[in-house]
């Protein structure tokens, strides 16, 4: 399947997202540690090296991980694509970013069956009587919701942004859940101020929940 076209198998309940997240966490950390470890053996050079590669496959985990969970999680992602950590060597840090940046395009879609049902509890009617037409196909899938195309009975073209299923306490958890990833950040940007990142992440959760 495309991953366009593919659908969403997000874990909803807090158990599964801090499972996710500490998991992901614990694991990086046992690399890092391991490439801190051997990097004492290696010369600089070779140092820097394994460096960055681990640097890379931290941006590749993240992107695989956060990516899979919508809310706040995938917004992570966003929101460090636009630093510039320190141990990603100069030459790489622009792929660095667009691998965490491509979260903006890669969302997952849940299926239209199950935000049509929302929709209709949401609107206490049929779609079809509030919309003259309402397009199944989502014109953009984001962190937090789905967009969608329709005409009212009036006539008049209108966007549709929904958000998933479940996602005001999925943001709720990822937002607690957070605090995991400031070590891993913090090995790459010693000098980052991961709080102000913190911080600007629920500006931008907040205004999508908006």
């Amino acid at each position: 399947m495309a991953d366009n076209e593919r659908e969403a198998n997000v874990p909803t309940s807090r158990i599964a997202r801090t499972a996710k997240f500490g998991g992901m966490v614990a694991g990086q950390s046992a690399r890092w540690a391991g490439t801190r470890a051997a990097n004492r053996l290696r010369s600089d050079e070779k140092a820097d090296e394994a460096s960055a590669a681990r640097a890379m496959a931290l941006a590749d985990e993240l992107v695989s991980q956060l990516g899979q969970m919508q809310g706040a999680a995938m917004k992570i992602g966003q929101v460090l694509s636009t630093v510039d950590f320190d141990l990603v060597p100069a030459d790489e840090r622009e792929n660095f970013k667009a691998k965490l940046a491509s979260l903006r395009d890669d969302a997952p879609k849940v299926p239209f069956k199950d935000m049509k049902k929302l929709l209709e509890h949401d609107l206490g009617d049929k779609l079809s009587n509030v919309f003259a037409t309402f397009d199944e196909e989502p014109i953009a899938a984001a962190s937090i919701g789905q967009v969608y195309r329709a005409t009212t009975h009036e006539g008049a073209e209108v966007a549709v942004k929904v958000q998933y299923p479940g996602v005001a306490e999925a943001v709720e958890t990822d937002m607690r859940n957070m605090g995991m990833l400031t070590p891993l950040i913090k090995r790459m940007a010693p000098g980052l101020d991961a709080k102000a990142i913190m911080g600007e992440l629920r500006e931008r959760i907040a205004e999508e929940l908006d």
